[in-house]
């Protein structure tokens, strides 16, 4: 019995480890997409920029 519990509570930290290992990939994943946003409008601000520089 005690081996059986041993098992269950080593299974139980285990998910708690990649439930947290999963919230924290998701919440990576989620601040690379927002740099990523950032990055895709500096570019056509500067696109944007260029484009009106090179016209003068």
């Amino acid at each position: 019995m005690d081996e059986v519990q041993g098992r269950l509570k080593a299974s139980r930290e285990r998910v708690e480890e990649l439930e947290k290992h999963t919230q924290n990939s998701t919440f990576n994943a989620q601040k690379r997409e927002m740099a990523v946003k950032e990055f895709d409008k500096e570019i056509d601000r500067l696109k944007t920029e260029n484009i009106h520089q090179s016209q003068i």
